[in-house]
């Protein structure tokens, strides 16, 4: 979450609109992001949508697909299981 007291890029602001809109399911597992669609919703150029995406391909959080554009990740039970496992070995450590 982006806070008040500091400045942002047009990437980051874009960023944290779409990874908010995929973390309340307005964009659905499997649900392709066009570029174009993502720039004219959000009244910006094209460069900081691209720069976003890829920052959230980076994430896991959507996939890239080259001449398809980006499709947000469905994760499966093992996918799941296994983030679970590595946020508790992480907490874990932080408690010692």
């Amino acid at each position: 979450m982006l806070e008040s007291n500091n400045y942002y890029t047009l990437s980051e602001i874009v960023y944290e609109k779409i990874k908010d809109s995929i973390v309340t399911h307005v964009y659905k597992f499997g649900s392709r992001l066009y570029l174009k669609n993502l720039s004219a919703e959000m009244n910006v150029s094209m460069i900081p949508v691209r720069e976003a995406l890829r920052k959230l391909e980076q994430e896991g959080l959507i996939e890239i697909i080259p001449n398809r554009g980006a499709i947000v990740k469905t994760y499966t039970i093992k996918d799941l299981i296994e983030i679970y496992d590595l946020r508790r070995q992480l907490e874990s450590l932080s408690n010692h």
